[in-house]
């Protein structure tokens, strides 16, 4: 028989019926068994905290803080719902006035408001008929509320506060390229 160490046989075995099972004596043997099950131990640990990572990322709503400006009111024919993201002072005055739906008259008034934001330092949130309780933000979110995943900036999607009123909300961001509203 081969010798280990120490002129030992590094197993010893056990017959039971017709089976031969061996021992094994040797400490360099344990060392790799038990290494191996801290390996493996490792990499289940570290594959449970990825999944626990992406699953955060992906449910995890961030919040945008945001300013209410002004309301303004919308007149009877203000019927839609939702949000439009605002850049600059061209988008206002079509999301405000040439869009017919709204109900906004072009009042000199309206105007001269529009005239008088800065659109260098924020960008501009309009709210049809609902007061904006939160904003946010998450890939979550954007699939759940977006049908335009191809767009390059991020969905930014209110939660609102529960009554409806006849006027349409102003809000300001942060100016950042990051933004859009959800498209319908």
């Amino acid at each position: 028989a081969a010798l280990g160490l120490y002129g030992r046989k590094p197993w010893t075995s056990i017959k039971v019926g017709f089976h031969k099972y061996y021992i094994f004596q040797n400490r360099r043997h344990e060392m790799k068994h038990f290494k191996r099950k801290h390996v493996l131990a490792i990499m289940v640990i570290g594959i449970l905290i990825a999944v626990a990572a992406y699953y955060c990322n992906y449910y995890w709503e961030r919040s945008e803080p945001f300013e209410f400006v002004c309301g303004i009111p919308g007149g009877e024919g203000c019927r839609p719902q939702g949000i439009d993201y605002v850049r600059d002072k061209e988008q206002m005055l079509h999301f405000l006035t040439e869009e017919g739906e709204r109900g906004v008259d072009e009042s000199a008034s309206i105007l001269k408001y529009v005239d008088t934001l800065n659109y260098e330092r924020y960008d501009y949130i309009l709210s049809y008929m609902r007061k904006i309780e939160s904003l946010n933000y998450s890939p979550y979110l954007s699939d759940l509320h977006d049908c335009a995943p191809s767009l390059p900036q991020t969905p930014i999607v209110p939660t609102y506060y529960g009554q409806q009123y006849d006027s349409i909300y102003i809000y300001r961001v942060q100016a950042n390229d990051k933004f859009r509203h959800p498209a319908p």
